[in-house]
């Protein structure tokens, strides 16, 4: 529904990739009929690959209005962030359809967060999971490792919040170094 991302992620390629951290979203209207026409075609389940989906609350309860309303007997999945989510967001997303959300939370660690550009406090993430998941959303995690700084302590500290999460599911990914990311410049600089 949009492009571009708003975020400071220092691992994220999106900016580089989409030329600007502006986004650029179509309406709620043009998505429903998008959905609407390959659902017209035998298309029962979606997969929403937005960086900022749930960014615009208005824009989805909009969309889940109108997929309601369309009646189209599907179901798709969605990526959020744990500091984009509420209860209502949640009701309006599982009425029209939707059955699971990926978070990156990407650490435990409030250093390791901090040092990704993305330092949400863990508290949020655990919020947004159980939410998620008493809405009859199944939540799935991802997490990074091998950040600059790591060690046994940020990883089990990771752990330790996968555990608060309880996650239905779950996706460890290796840090890699994109160019254009500002992880990736302050590796150049450092000589790595």
């Amino acid at each position: 529904m949009s492009r571009g991302c708003p975020g400071a992620c220092t691992f994220c390629g999106s900016p580089e990739f989409w030329g600007t951290r502006r986004v650029r979203s179509h309406s709620a209207d043009w998505f429903a009929n998008e959905i609407t026409a390959l659902a017209g075609k035998g298309i029962s389940h979606f997969y929403i690959s937005d960086d900022t989906f749930t960014m615009d609350r208005d824009r989805v309860i909009s969309l889940c209005q109108k997929l309601i309303a369309a009646d189209l007997s599907i179901t798709w999945n969605a990526i959020s962030r744990v500091d984009h989510v509420d209860p209502e967001l949640l009701a309006w997303m599982r009425k029209a359809g939707c059955i699971q959300i990926s978070f990156g939370v990407e650490s435990g660690s409030d250093a390791i967060k901090k040092r990704l550009g993305k330092p949400v406090p863990n508290h949020l993430a655990v919020q947004a999971f159980r939410r998620t998941a008493a809405h009859g959303i199944v939540p799935r995690a991802y997490f990074i490792y091998g950040s600059p700084g790591e060690t046994m302590d940020t990883i089990n500290q990771s752990i330790d919040l996968l555990k608060a999460l309880q996650p239905l599911g779950a996706v460890f990914y290796m840090l890699v170094l994109f160019p254009g990311t500002g992880l990736y410049d302050w590796a150049q600089k450092n000589g790595w």
